[in-house]
């Protein structure tokens, strides 16, 4: 890390030590105010950001996940605690972290696709060879794609350095006074009712539409998890288990969607294209069945917070 990007985190607030006794040892409490807890939730992050990128020279599987997934906390804490940031700088912050995370898509699909997609084969007849055969061309891509993008510890470095720049969120600052137990009911019904209508209105047909939805259910699902220490554990766990199927329909749908993109670009048997195919077929017709049940369970699922 050079010096500039040190100096310019210590002079926004999140330095090593803040961030520590941000997300250390202090307990959050129903007192606690809205920018306290914001400002917790933001340094915990930083803190799993920083351990990556200690261990990013290989850009592994999980490592790229993890930063994915950390990325879309982040600016989950953004959307949901939009109305104590200002809007312009909000905005910026969330288009950079996302363009920053997004260099890795691509390597992330041919990572599940290996995971998801060619593993059906594995089963199959002329299998083990066609697995092994599709499989390899698969990671092959995969690395041509990883050598586009050979800084993820630099990138990951990079969104930290864009927290850090970002002084309205310093520690040393007041962003919200009200109590989080009061504003976290405003903003998981808020998140609710928007989820609601998109769900009742879901097109699974339109892929567009499904990856949309999707993203909502994983923000509101990260909004949970982060304020859930205000409310009893089995009802939370509950309703993120209604959540957490619709998701996983949504995303074994999107999931094979891509995987039929994919399984294009590679050099491989007809017969072999044509498993995977089947497989997606099958995916998708099976979420189609599943999810509408699913989605009416999640829109009328009790709120917790609210009891």
């Amino acid at each position: 890390m050079d010096a500039e990007f040190k100096t310019t985190r210590r002079q926004a607030g999140f330095t090593a030590a803040s961030i520590k006794k941000a997300s250390g040892a202090r307990r959050l409490t129903r007192k606690t105010t809205v920018g306290e807890a914001f400002q917790h939730f933001v340094a915990t992050i930083c803190v799993t950001l920083r351990r990556l990128e200690a261990n990013a020279g290989a850009a592994d599987v999980e490592t790229i996940h993890h930063f994915r997934t950390s990325i879309r906390r982040l600016r989950a804490l953004l959307s949901a605690f939009e109305e104590i940031l200002p809007g312009p700088e909000r905005r910026k912050l969330s288009e950079h972290l996302s363009d920053l995370a997004q260099r890795y898509g691509t390597i992330r699909e041919w990572d599940v696709f290996v995971a998801t997609a060619a593993a059906p084969l594995a089963g199959t007849v002329p299998a083990p060879e066609t697995f092994a055969d599709v499989r390899r061309k698969a990671l092959i891509e995969r690395e041509a794609e990883r050598e586009e993008h050979p800084r993820l510890g630099g990138d990951i470095a990079a969104s930290i350095d864009a927290v850090a720049k970002a002084g309205w969120m310093r520690p040393s600052r007041s962003l919200g006074d009200e109590r989080i137990d009061d504003r976290a009911r405003k903003i998981l019904t808020k998140q609710k009712r928007r989820l609601g209508r998109k769900i009742k209105g879901l097109d699974l047909a339109d892929q567009t539409n499904l990856h949309t939805c999707r993203i909502m259910i994983k923000k509101h699902r990260y909004t949970i998890e982060f304020l859930s220490f205000l409310y009893e554990k089995k009802p939370v766990r509950a309703y993120l288990r209604r959540l957490a199927t619709l998701q996983d329909i949504l995303g074994d749908m999107r999931d094979a969607l891509v995987a039929r993109q994919l399984i294009q670009q590679l050099d491989i048997s007809d017969s072999s294209r044509g498993l995977v195919l089947g497989w997606v077929a099958h995916t998708v017709a099976d979420g189609m069945k599943q999810a509408p049940a699913c989605g009416h369970r999640v829109r009328h699922t009790a709120a917790f917070w609210e009891k």
